[in-house]
């Protein structure tokens, strides 16, 4: 009869350790083979610990303060006092305009007003000496008001004629150049205060209770593994119909090493629940599977099929297989069978 396929033969020997590792807890040698010798090895009592899982949500770092800085008047762009990168305090200039028609308009505004001045003191005059009706002292004055308004906008037009940053913060995008048109509305440079940064997240429905303001929440940023503390600032009342999400904004502290754009993660924890805790040199891999040896009463070392969570530095948890209590085998258990005698040593 010839030999059954591989395949089948590994299948036939999985099941046979499952049956072995599942259904005997106090292991014993086969009458039918000879005993293996004893093996010293030594032991760790598995332990219990509260586990805190957390669910990961992705978001970007931005500014809490950002601005599109944009001219308020229509001028030719003169030059540009900064590029991207340059760092700028609050009243800094960030362009300069063209500003001959706005000097022109002031030029206007000024003679305007002047007439409008003498016309009304004419008119005071005549009024005096009652050659003037009231309602010519009226419209004179009214006059000397619109010229005196034209004057303080032509003004303030002329003083726009000089861009200047809103806050203190760093230049983070550029966009438009030195002989390009500034109008209202478009932008001419952005500026971000990098003082002042936040991780913005869309968190789902079912985990927004679970960070209400203040809340402290383990961050990681870009690819590296550093962790550090943000602290909710802002969550938005209404979710998002499209995503059933909501917004959440994390306040980062002040780092040299973050920056906007930023790809970040924040953790959020979902409750604690117990895990069981072994020495890591107690988890034994063969193949895909995991396993421990426990040690029995009877002073024989029982397999036990088990499946990993997380791990630290020097131990790991075991979800299954294993309860808080047994004693493990953690230096011996790589050349170990089910059911072999062992001996404790310290």
């Amino acid at each position: 009869m010839p030999p059954p396929p591989p395949r089948i033969t590994r299948f036939l020997a999985i099941a046979e350790l499952l049956a072995a590792a599942g259904c005997r807890r106090d292991a014993v040698p086969d009458a039918g083979r000879p005993e293996l010798p004893a093996v010293a090895v030594r032991i760790a009592v598995a332990g219990e610990r509260e586990l805190e899982p957390t669910e990961e949500v992705m978001g970007t770092v931005r500014a809490r303060h950002h601005a599109a800085v944009e001219s308020r008047v229509t001028a030719r762009i003169e030059s540009l006092a900064v590029a991207p990168g340059s760092r700028v305090a609050a009243g800094d200039v960030v362009a300069v305009l063209d500003a001959r028609d706005l000097r022109a308009q002031r030029s206007q505004a000024v003679a305007r007003h002047g007439r409008a001045a003498a016309d009304l003191a004419r008119i005071e005059r005549l009024a005096k000496e009652g050659a003037a009706p009231p309602a010519d002292l009226d419209a004179g004055r009214e006059r000397l008001e619109v010229a005196a308004a034209a004057l303080v906008e032509a003004e303030t037009g002329l003083a726009h004629a000089r861009v200047v940053a809103p806050f203190a913060g760093v230049v983070s995008r550029k966009w438009a150049d030195a002989g390009d048109q500034a109008t209202p509305g478009r932008p001419i440079v952005d500026i971000e205060e990098l003082a002042s940064l936040r991780l913005e997240l869309d968190v789902p429905e079912s985990l927004v209770r679970r960070v209400p303001l203040g809340t402290r929440l383990a961050v990681r940023l870009g690819a590296g593994d550093a962790s550090l503390e943000g602290v909710v600032g802002e969550v938005a009342p209404i979710a998002d119909p499209a995503t059933r999400t909501l917004a959440v904004k994390l306040d980062l502290p002040a780092s040299a090493a973050t920056h906007p754009g930023q790809f970040g993660r924040a953790f959020i924890p979902l409750g604690d629940f117990p895990v069981t805790q072994v020495p890591a040199a107690a988890l034994v891999r063969r193949g895909a599977m995991e396993m421990v040896f426990v040690v029995a009463t009877n002073g024989r070392a029982n397999l036990r099929l088990v499946r990993s969570g997380r791990a630290a530095t020097g131990v790991v948890e075991l979800v299954s297989g294993i309860k808080p209590g047994e004693s493990v085998v953690v230096d011996g258990a790589a050349g170990l069978v089910d059911g072999q005698r062992v001996e404790v040593r310290q």
